[in-house]
C-alpha cells in the first residue's frame, strides 16, 4: 500500500496554505522570466567557482542540461514534494504514486496543481469499499476487508496530516532542488514567495532573484557533479525506512506521519519517535551530507554573490534571518528523516568547507564529488583536519 496519496496531500495543503500574491499578470510574466534567466546565469557562474576538472564539469554541464527548472506557485511545491515523499516511502518513481503530473499555467506561466479538492485519494467521494455506497452488513466483513478499511483510512488520514506539515514550511520556501525529481532532477523556484520576500527586505529584484537562483543551482551542480549522490542519498533514506515500512512497523509509521505536524512546531523530528538508536549512525552520517551541501551552497553564494550581487551583504543578512524553516534540498529530507535543520548545520557545513578551500583550494575541495567514501562524516565535518589528514591533496599519490 502507498502510505501516501498525493491529491489529498495537495488538497489539505491547498485548504491551510495562503497562496501569496503576485503582480499584475505583465510583471508577473516578467517575474518568471527573471527567475528562469537566473537560473541558467547561476549554471557558470557556479561551475566556474567550483574549479572541476575538465572532463567533471564537462559530464556535469550535459546532466545540468537534461535537468529541468520549473517556476512554480506555492501549490506546485506542495505537490512535487509529495509526489518525492511518495516516492520515498513506496519506492516507485516519482509520478507514479497517484499524483496527477499534469499542471495548467496561470500568472504568465506559473505552473498550478490540478486536481480538485475534496477528494479522496482516488478522486472519489463518499464511496464505500470497491467503489460502492451505504455500509457492509458487519457480519460479512472479512479480515481482509477490515483491514483494506483501515489502510485506506489511514493513508488518507496521515496523507492529510503530511498536507498540513508541508503547509507549514510552504509559504516560506523560496527555491529547491530536488534531486529524485524527473529524468535528471529538478530545481523549483517558487515565484509567489521570491515575490513576497523581495518585497518585504526591499532589496533589488534582479540581486535576490540571483540570488535565490545561486543556492539552489549550486544544489543541482553537486548533484551533476556526483552522478552517485542522488542514488547514494536515497540508498540511505530506504536504509532507514525500510525497517519502518514493514508490515508489522507500518501502523506505527503511518502513526508517526500523523504527529508530524505538531513535531514540526515543536522542533521536533519524523524520526525522533521511530528510529532507535542502532539507526543514529545513519541518521549521522545522512546529516553530514545535508551539512556539505548546505555548506557548500552558501559559501559558493558569497564567493560568486560578491562579483556579481552589489548588495550581497544586506541580503545574506536578510537569508539567514528566514532560517528557521526547512529549505532548499532540506525541505524534502530534513523533514523526513529529521536532520538538524537550526542554522549550526549550516555554519558547521560551511566551516568545513572553507578550511578545506583556505589549505587546497575550491579544486581540492572538488574531491567530495568524486566517490562516497571520499565525503566527509560527521567528526570530519566538526573537525576538517581529520578529512584533510585522510584525503591525499591533488596529485599526491
Amino acid at each position: 500500500m502507498n502510505l501516501i496519496s498525493v491529491p489529498a496531500v495537495t488538497a489539505a495543503a491547498r485548504e491551510l496554505m495562503p497562496p501569496g500574491a503576485l503582480p499584475d499578470p505583465a510583471e508577473a510574466r516578467a517575474l518568471v522570466h527573471d527567475l528562469r534567466e537566473a537560473a541558467e546565469t547561476s549554471t557558470d557562474l557556479v561551475l566556474d567557482a567550483m574549479r572541476l576538472a575538465p572532463a567533471v564539469e564537462d559530464a556535469a554541464r550535459a546532466r545540468l542540461a537534461a535537468g529541468e527548472t520549473r517556476v512554480v506557485d506555492r501549490l506546485g511545491w506542495v505537490q512535487a514534494n509529495a509526489e518525492t515523499f511518495a516516492s520515498l516511502l513506496s519506492g516507485a518513481q516519482p509520478g507514479e504514486s497517484g499524483g496527477a503530473r499534469e499542471r495548467g499555467t496561470a500568472h504568465g506561466g506559473v505552473p498550478t496543481p490540478g486536481g480538485t479538492a475534496g477528494t479522496g485519494p482516488s478522486g472519489s467521494r463518499g464511496t464505500g469499499p470497491e467503489g460502492s455506497r451505504g455500509t457492509v452488513p458487519q457480519g460479512s466483513r472479512s479480515p481482509g476487508m477490515l483491514r483494506r478499511l483501515r489502510d485506506r483510512s489511514a493513508r488518507t488520514t496521515a496523507s492529510v496530516e503530511l498536507g498540513g506539515a508541508l503547509a507549514l514550511v510552504g509559504s516560506r520556501v523560496l527555491g529547491q532542488f530536488d534531486p529524485f525529481a524527473g529524468e535528471a532532477g529538478v530545481l523549483y523556484l517558487v515565484a509567489p514567495s521570491v515575490w513576497e520576500v523581495e518585497h518585504a527586505l526591499d532589496v533589488p529584484p534582479r540581486d535576490f532573484r540571483l540570488w535565490v537562483a545561486l543556492h539552489e543551482r549550486t544544489h543541482h551542480v553537486q548533484f551533476a557533479a556526483a552522478p552517485w549522490l542522488a542514488d547514494h542519498l536515497r540508498s540511505r533514506i530506504d536504509g532507514l525506512l525500510n525497517p519502518l515500512l514493514g508490515a508489522e512497523a507500518g501502523d506505527g509509521f503511518l502513526d508517526s506521519l500523523r504527529a508530524l505536524p505538531d513535531a514540526l512546531r515543536e522542533g521536533e523530528s519524523l524520526l525522533d519517535a521511530v528510529v532507535g538508536p542502532e539507526q543514529a549512525a545513519a541518521v549521522e552520517e545522512i546529516g553530514a551530507l545535508m551539512s556539505l551541501l548546505e555548506g557548500h551552497a552558501d559559501v559558493l553564494m558569497d564567493t560568486v554573490g560578491r562579483k556579481v550581487i552589489p548588495r550581497v551583504g544586506r541580503i545574506r543578512r536578510a537569508f539567514d534571518a528566514r532560517r528557521r524553516s526547512a529549505t532548499g534540498i532540506r525541505a524534502i529530507v530534513s523533514t523526513l528523516l529529521g536532520i538538524d535543520e537550526k542554522i549550526a548545520q549550516y555554519a558547521r557545513g560551511a566551516a568545513f568547507v572553507r578550511a578545506v578551500v583556505r589549505d587546497r583550494g575550491h579544486d581540492g575541495l572538488a574531491a567530495v564529488w568524486e566517490a562516497p567514501e571520499l565525503l566527509p562524516s560527521a567528526a570530519e565535518i566538526a573537525e576538517p583536519a581529520l578529512w584533510l589528514a585522510r584525503v591525499p591533496r591533488p596529485g599526491d599519490a
